[in-house]
C-alpha cells in the first residue's frame, strides 16, 4: 500500500508538473517578419503575447540589432549568396558583439513605454499588447527588432520574437523611381513608333527601328517649302 502510495504521489506530481509547464507557458507571436519602410516615415512593428500571468507582472522590451550584412545593398554579393545557399540568414546570423546592440523601449503592465539611451529624443512608443511604433523614421533604425516578453511564472514557451526592418535609402528610392520612369518612357516611345496614325516623335525605336510614325514624305516636302519661303524672304530682303 506505502508503495502504491508514493508512485500515485510521483504521478500526481508528474501531472501538476506538465500541466505547469504546457498550460502556463508564454508564447510570442508577430504576424511579420519583415517590414520594408522611407525615411521619415512611420511604421508599425505588430506583437502579441498569451500569458497566465497578471498583466501588470509582464514586461514588454524592444532590443534593436544591426544587420550583419544589408539585404539591400549586400544582397548579390558572393557571400551573402552562399550564406543563402546553405540555408543561413547572413543578415542576422553573427554575433552581438559584431554588431550592434540597443534597447529601444520597455513597459511594464499598462505604463508608459520607457525609451533607451539612444532613443529618448525620438517619438517612439509601445501600443496595444506589444506592438512598437516608429515615427520619422531614420536610416540608422534599419536593422533586426526583437520583441521579448517576460512574465512572472511563464518560465517556459517561446519569449522573444524577431520583426526585420528594411529602411530604403533615399538613392534606392530614386532610383527605382528612375527606373520605373524610363520604362515608362521607353514603352511610350515604342508605342508611338509603332502606331504610324500618331505622328508623335522623330526618334527611332529598338522596338521597330526601320519604321517612324511620322510621314517620311510629307516631312521632305515641309521641309522643301521651308526652304523655299526662306529663299524668297531673303532675296525680297536682299532687293529692297
Amino acid at each position: 500500500m506505502a508503495w502504491n502510495w508514493q508512485w500515485e504521489r510521483q504521478v500526481l506530481l508528474f501531472g501538476l508538473t506538465w500541466l505547469s509547464t504546457g498550460c502556463f507557458s508564454l508564447l510570442v507571436t508577430v504576424p511579420l517578419t519583415e517590414r520594408y519602410t522611407t525615411l521619415f516615415a512611420s511604421v508599425t512593428l505588430r506583437c502579441d503575447y498569451s500569458t497566465s500571468a497578471q498583466l501588470q507582472d509582464v514586461v514588454v522590451t524592444w532590443r534593436y540589432k544591426s544587420f550583419c550584412k544589408d539585404p539591400i545593398f549586400d544582397y548579390y554579393s558572393v557571400a551573402y549568396q552562399a550564406g543563402l545557399a546553405i540555408g543561413q540568414d547572413p543578415s542576422n546570423d553573427c554575433n552581438d558583439n559584431q554588431r550592434e546592440v540597443r534597447i529601444v523601449a520597455q513597459r511594464r503592465g499598462q505604463n508608459e513605454a520607457l525609451l533607451g539611451t539612444d532613443y529618448r529624443q525620438r517619438k517612439i512608443t509601445i501600443q496595444n499588447s506589444a506592438d512598437l511604433v516608429i515615427n520619422e523614421v531614420m536610416w540608422w533604425d534599419n536593422g533586426v527588432y526583437y520583441c521579448t516578453v517576460e512574465a512572472v511564472g511563464d518560465t517556459s514557451g517561446d519569449p522573444d520574437k524577431e520583426v526585420k526592418l528594411i529602411v530604403l535609402h533615399w538613392l534606392t528610392v530614386m532610383l527605382i523611381v528612375l527606373g520605373g520612369l524610363l520604362l515608362l518612357l521607353l514603352i511610350s516611345v515604342c508605342w508611338c513608333q509603332c502606331c504610324p496614325q500618331h505622328c508623335c516623335c522623330h526618334v527611332r525605336c529598338p522596338c521597330c527601328p526601320n519604321r517612324c510614325c511620322c510621314n517620311e514624305k510629307g516631312k521632305a516636302q515641309a521641309g522643301f517649302l521651308l526652304h523655299i519661303l526662306l529663299s524668297l524672304s531673303f532675296q525680297t530682303v536682299y532687293f529692297v
